[in-house]
């Protein structure tokens, strides 16, 4: 996962609005021990967005 800081010394011109361009990334990674996995990643700095169930044989972390 990436991020980018776009800065500008250029002042903004009064009453204008600035295009954005935004990108949405999902990694779907399946693994046999969801409470092992999400340990592991959150040791790795990943930042925790969801942790859902879905019946019995499926959790989205």
């Amino acid at each position: 996962m990436s991020t980018h800081r776009v800065m500008s010394n250029d002042p903004p011109a009064s009453g204008s609005v600035t295009n954005v361009e935004m990108k949405l990334e999902v990694v779907v990674i399946p693994v046999s021990n969801a409470d092992r996995a999400k340990e592991f990643y959150s040791r790795l700095g990943w930042r925790l967005d969801a942790d859902r169930t879905a019946g019995d044989n499926f959790r989205l972390i």
